[in-house]
């Protein structure tokens, strides 16, 4: 019922007409920056970033592996966003590409065509990927 009436309201389940990007090649190097608040405004005096951990390549490559392509509207409906993020540049057959790693399960990058797309993984507001 409720995927039919989702339908009819012009809406689909997230999990509905899901593509991948392209994964990323075994001989991609991967360079990640730490992570930044980028944020104009602060929500709070003194906020930054929480996260502190450096970002690893192998954690970049399950990510490109495993995130899908936002469709218009996925990201504001069932994304949190958070002001911080890591950026980073992927090397493949010697053509550079860039990324940008946010918070609780966003990625863009311009990997493998040039051009910018919005990735996403499990959604913000369902941890358990259902």
């Amino acid at each position: 019922m409720t995927f039919v009436l989702g339908m009819l309201l012009g809406q689909l389940p997230y999990n509905a007409g899901i593509v991948h990007v392209q994964p990323l090649p075994a001989s991609a190097k991967i360079v990640v920056q730490p992570w930044r608040w980028d944020s104009p405004v602060k929500v709070r005096p003194g906020d930054e970033c929480p996260y502190t951990a450096r970002l690893s390549g192998q954690r970049v490559r399950r990510m490109f592996a495993t995130y899908h392509l936002l469709r218009q509207g996925e990201e504001h409906d069932f994304y949190a966003w958070y002001g911080c993020s890591a950026s980073g540049t992927l090397t493949v057959d010697d053509k550079s590409f860039n990324f940008i790693v946010r918070p609780l399960n966003l990625l863009s990058t311009n990997w493998p065509d040039g051009h910018w797309k919005p990735l996403g993984g499990k959604h913000s507001d369902d941890p358990s990927g259902n």
